[in-house]
């Protein structure tokens, strides 16, 4: 199994207003030219990602979802707190339109302190620029 596996999460967008998951694999990097096609009856299908600013929140143990959503309310109790504030609105420059994102690695569950896993929120839209710097919002609007 290939590390890290992601989990876009996008709240109340499934079915009675619960959230909707989307898991992703890496693909080690000797297959990404060429990946291997997935089974049809799967409904799989392979995404291509560009470079994308995240602010991340790293977290040990078990990725259950308390835990997930207590690590997430940290994330963005602490981007409020800074210049990052106004840049999670949006989908990335990839299209990910997660709410946000876990990424999990080493997922053995004969290694529960050794697992790492974090929570990512995308930064996006205009006050940020390609290098992941925020652009002051004033300076954003006098060029419009």
């Amino acid at each position: 199994m290939s590390f890290p596996i992601l989990t876009g999460i996008v709240p109340d967008s499934g079915p009675f207003g619960s959230p909707s998951f989307i898991v992703r694999f890496f693909l080690p990097t000797q297959y990404q030219e060429s990946p291997p096609v997935p089974l049809t009856e799967l409904q799989l299908h392979v995404e291509y990602w560009d470079s994308l600013c995240v602010a991340v929140r790293s977290f040990s143990g078990f990725a259950l979802d308390e835990i997930i959503a207590k690590e997430a309310n940290l994330l963005e109790t602490g981007l409020k707190k800074s210049p990052w504030a106004n840049v999670t609105m949006g989908s990335s420059r990839s299209g990910n339109h997660d709410a946000y994102t876990i990424s999990r690695y080493n997922i053995s569950p004969l290694k529960h302190g050794a697992r790492k896993n974090e929570v990512w929120v995308t930064l996006s839209g205009p006050l940020i620029t390609d290098k992941c710097e925020t652009i002051n919002e004033s300076d954003h609007i006098s060029a419009l």
